[in-house]
């Protein structure tokens, strides 16, 4: 079952936007026809949890080069070139203060607007139109945990399904010396709110902090 559609709390995308900033504009420009993410979404209604685990585990792995590949296109209108290597990593790490926070409207940390957060973590609401900026954020997560995957064999994805009907997934990766897992769909979303609080308070943010997330975690 895909996407369910779209709810009266997303009333609010259809408001009069305020004027963009040459960076905004830049990055809509880039969003037009990127590829969004449309896993199965489990309800519970026809579907055991086990079963859809296996659906959406299959979907998601089968689709990791997919994204990979929507960020790539996406990025290269920036003149980022991305790659698993460290050099792509680092360009991407310069590219995210400068325009990550920009994706989609809401991400704040004193004003985040709930429905954003739905959309992105319980895929309440497709990642089209304004939330088409929901895909880049959650294909940077994936960028990043292929990136630490190819740098440590010991790593593996283990995404599944959470157990509560209609909240969406998530997307850890095992095998790190710690023992903890790492989700980098969760870092990525919480990042670009990070990079809009420090616009905000004027704060300068390190241009390789994505190069050393990624390594640190790549352990």
């Amino acid at each position: 079952m895909p996407f369910g559609t779209e709810m009266p709390m997303f009333a609010w995308l259809h408001r009069k936007p305020t004027p963009a900033s040459e960076d905004m504009r830049r990055v809509r420009d880039a969003l037009v026809d990127y590829p969004p993410y449309e896993p199965p979404r489990w309800t519970s209604d026809t579907q055991s949890l086990r079963d859809a685990n296996r659906e959406y585990t299959n979907y998601f792995l089968d689709n990791r080069n997919r994204r990979v590949e929507a960020l790539f296109n996406f990025l290269a209108k920036f003149d980022v070139a991305l790659s698993l290597d460290d050099e792509g990593v680092k360009a991407v790490s310069a590219w995210c203060p400068i325009y990550a926070d920009l994706l989609v409207d809401g991400l704040e940390h004193d004003y985040e607007n709930d429905a954003v957060w739905h959309a992105y973590h319980w895929f309440e609401a497709p990642w089209i139109g304004p939330l088409t900026g929901l895909n880049p954020i959650f294909d940077l997560g994936v960028y990043m945990g292929e990136c630490m995957l190819c740098r440590n064999s010991r790593l593996k994805w283990l995404p599944y399904i959470n157990p509560e009907p209609n909240r969406g997934a998530l997307h850890p990766i095992h095998g790190q010396r710690s023992g903890r897992p790492f989700d980098p769909m969760k870092w990525t979303y919480t990042e670009c709110k990070n990079i809009h609080s420090a616009k905000m308070a004027r704060e300068k943010w390190s241009e390789s902090r994505f190069f050393w997330k990624h390594a640190s975690t790549g352990q």
